[in-house]
């Protein structure tokens, strides 16, 4: 592993309102412990059109370093820099809706669009040379009992949420992806329930139904009060059951459950596979989680603290070593997984809203940067 120089860190700001930054690019010296630069992530272009108040298209998103290219993300766009912090490239695809984590690798960028159900690879050009659909897995529809679900349309441009809301999206909320020994680790965030997508599906079916009154002239004001007619028609659905799942997709394109938690209230996030150990925030139960496929032992587990902890950001150290992040307070946790204990912290000073997304190494052949151009 090359000498690590730099951590590179990308945050969420809860509440942010409309024209105020929603995430930042946070530069540390690892060695020195010091914040080299700071530097608010672009905003989506649908920003304006997201009612989500805490995630939705707000902020920083995955972070990969490989060799002397450097990808940053946002919602729906790939920004690529060279060792000199320079900008040489943006990416976007209408499939890359919701983008979470990535994975740069020698002829690509793998890709998580929670928006699209899929993952997507493009070249360093931003060419889509390769898309994986769980839907047509019918092993995985099986595990989690969601036969009926039709393919996705590809014919949708998912980056626009009010599209992707006219479709039955984001079933999975596939929100990470690592390499394996025999092809790529992946996070199911949160599948939902059944009965979860059978209310996605009448919601959707909503939105479409407000979007043909919409056409029709009706003010949003009607489209409201003919909405609220039909919904008491509808039968309640029971209450949702979803779970979160790390998945093992072969080379081949076959695919395994490696682990599920049940009984989730919010996605769980990122994963790490290190020779038999696999490493995954349960964001849930605030803690790092290790458990191995090969053994019937139980999880380990280290607790994050704070006020209000949102585990998310994942980095391999060394050894049983990694790094965590989380919100309130904004920081990272060094935490050893084999001895079940934090190892140190490192607190940013920022409000309380500022959450960590994800968090990157760079190796010592990047120079200092001075500034961070995203045009």
């Amino acid at each position: 592993m090359p000498e690590v120089r730099f951590l590179i860190v990308t945050t969420i700001v809860r509440r942010a309102p409309l024209g105020e930054p929603s995430g930042y690019i946070w530069i540390l010296d690892s060695d020195r412990r010091s914040v080299v630069l700071r530097t608010p992530v672009p905003d989506s272009r649908y920003r304006a059109s997201d009612p989500n108040p805490r995630g939705g298209l707000r902020g920083g998103r995955g972070v990969w370093c490989w060799q002397d290219r450097l990808v940053i993300a946002n919602n729906e766009t790939l920004f690529l820099f060279d060792r000199n912090w320079k900008l040489v490239n943006c990416i976007s695809h209408p499939l890359m809706g919701g983008v979470h984590d990535i994975l740069a690798v020698e002829d690509g960028i793998w890709v998580t669009c929670t928006h699209s159900d899929l993952l997507v690879k493009v070249d360093w050009k931003g060419n889509l040379i390769d898309q994986w659909e769980w839907r047509k897995d019918r092993s995985l529809r099986a595990a989690f009992e969601l036969d009926d679900l039709p393919q996705v349309d590809l014919r949708v441009d998912f980056r626009d949420p009010n599209a992707a809301r006219r479709h039955v999206y984001n079933t999975i909320h596939l929100n990470a992806v690592c390499p394996a020994s025999d092809g790529l680790l992946l996070s199911f965030g949160r599948v939902l329930s059944p009965a979860g997508y059978r209310k996605k599906r009448r919601d959707s079916a909503f939105s479409r139904l407000a979007s043909a009154f919409r056409l029709n002239g009706l003010s949003r004001k009607s489209v409201s009060r003919a909405l609220d007619k039909l919904r008491p028609r509808m039968m309640p659905s029971p209450p949702d059951n979803s779970c979160s799942a790390i998945v093992l997709l072969h080379a081949d394109r076959t695919s395994k459950v490696l682990h599920r938690v049940t009984g989730i209230a919010e996605p769980n996030h990122n994963v790490w596979w290190h020779n038999d150990t696999i490493v995954f925030n349960d964001t849930n139960q605030h803690a790092v989680v290790a458990f191995s496929p090969s053994s019937r032992r139980d999880p380990a587990c280290v607790r994050i603290p704070g006020e209000s902890p949102f585990v998310r950001g994942l980095l391999h150290d060394a050894g049983s070593v990694y790094w965590a992040g989380s919100q309130a307070p904004l920081a990272l946790y060094q935490v050893d997984v084999a001895a079940g204990r934090r190892l140190s912290t490192w607190e940013l000073d920022s409000s309380p809203f500022e959450s960590v997304y994800g968090i990157c190494a760079v190796p010592s052949i990047y120079e200092t940067p001075r500034s961070l151009e995203f045009s």
